[in-house]
């Protein structure tokens, strides 16, 4: 649903004031909200919360871009913040959280991963603003249009109840000894750039459980204390994070026959019945992604897996002929807003299976995935008792999907979560 339609849904804009507002755009320019906010039928607080509803987006809040701190503002030049029209808020370890006017520009957080070093979680929040702190920090002089908008009035204390939830939590808690960023910015394998030599197969033939067993065994009773799981899941990558490569993106399962499509290069596709028994085997995080990955790079065109933490997918990791890689860690999926994920996570089963319906969510997430709809995607959620751990995404380009690599997938994604337990039941 468009901001405006969300507007008049709610009592906050009547019909009339809306397409006043269209009318009054086509002449000034700007955005939408921009507009309805220098004619006085909302205000800036009541933009940026429905910026945030609209978009599904983390919102920067005005104490939010108050407090951006020096170290994060400094990654920037002045002319390189007035071009991507963004504020950088805070660095969290390998991360930087920024404020911009437009959190889906998919070519602009590429640009900023590579003139950073850092990977960028976006924050949205309305272009006045944005301007308004563009002046303060970099000394770009603001157009008085915004800076009237920006020092007007906000919403007041017995309206705060009125706007709609947040869709997100604000900024996380600061790093008390954040990671300096890369310098020069972490180099992404070309096409031409030779793969690692593919680690042995481990996997040897073993007895394959059907679904319905996968589906039914004990696992499914576990229950874990949240701190728990996330430090056994945390200790996992930090082990696996001091082992790596100068390459963070080179540690990936490579092909042993000759010279693969760029798409291909980062894994190699093995049967279920071998990545069922490997899963048997695997003690860590990233062997059991590598896994999944590789599962799915014999089976789909185009594949995801997320980590989700505070009902929040995260891009992890990523398949597809013309995907980048860095970029698949920019998506943010809630889950408390409609998309195929959350149906998968709400469902029985923890699986949806079908058409991507109409959401503003879909739109981003192919965006990211560099794709257009398929007809058919397969989501399955891995969970541990009732915790949701990943979400497992996939589609083939031509729509079809036999029932034996949909039950192949199944079975391989509760490999997955036996997996998880052992893990934690050992640690």
């Amino acid at each position: 649903m468009k901001l405006g339609e969300m507007l008049v849904r709610d009592g906050r804009l009547t019909t009339e004031q809306l397409d006043q507002s269209i009318a009054q755009q086509k002449v000034d320019g700007g955005r939408l909200g921009t507009v309805m906010v220098e004619m006085g039928f909302i205000d800036l607080d009541t933009l940026t919360v429905y910026l945030g509803v609209e978009l599904s987006t983390p919102i920067a809040s005005k104490a939010a871009l108050e407090k951006a701190k020096k170290r994060a503002v400094n990654l920037l030049k002045p002319d390189e913040a007035a071009h991507y029209r963004c504020v950088p808020l805070v660095i969290q370890e390998r991360l930087v959280i920024v404020a911009l006017d437009d959190p889906h520009d998919m070519e602009s957080l590429d640009e900023l991963l590579r003139i950073t070093g850092y990977r960028v979680l976006p924050r949205v929040a309305p272009e006045a603003r944005i301007h308004l702190y563009l002046e303060r920090y970099y000394g770009i002089r603001c157009a008085p249009r915004y800076s009237e908008i920006a020092h007007g009035s906000s919403v007041g204390e017995s309206e705060v109840a009125k706007l709609p939830a947040r869709p997100l939590p604000g900024l996380p808690k600061m790093s008390e000894s954040p990671i300096e960023a890369p310098n020069p910015a972490p180099v992404i394998r070309s096409a031409e750039a030779p793969a690692p030599a593919a680690p042995e197969n481990p996997a040897i033939a073993r007895p394959v459980a059907s679904a319905s067993e996968s589906d039914n065994d004990s696992f499914d009773e576990i229950e874990l204390e949240a701190a728990d799981l996330l430090f056994v899941l945390d200790s996992d990558e930090e082990e696996a994070e001091r082992a790596a490569v100068s390459d963070s993106f080179a540690d990936e399962q490579a092909s042993t026959v000759a010279a693969p499509a760029p798409c291909h290069e980062e894994y190699r596709a093995i049967s279920v019945a071998d990545t069922l028994a490997a899963m048997e085997e695997a003690s860590g995080r990233n062997e059991i992604a590598k896994l999944l990955m590789a599962h799915a790079s014999g089976v789909f065109d185009v594949s995801a897996l997320c980590i989700i933490r505070d009902n929040m997918a995260f891009g992890w990791r990523a398949y597809g002929e013309n995907l980048d890689r860095a970029r698949i860690e920019t998506l943010l999926l809630p889950l408390d807003r409609a998309s195929i994920f959350a149906s998968a996570v709400d469902s029985e089963d923890k699986t949806f299976s079908g058409t991507p319906f109409q959401a503003m969510l879909h739109k981003y997430l192919f965006k990211v995935l560099c794709c257009p709809a398929p007809q058919f995607a397969l989501v399955r959620a891995i969970c541990i008792g009732n915790r949701v751990v990943n979400v497992f995404y996939g589609h083939r380009a031509d729509g079809a999907m036999s029932e034996e690599d949909i039950e192949g997938t199944q079975q391989v994604c509760s490999a997955a979560k036996r997996a998880y337990v052992r893990m934690i039941t050992k640690a």
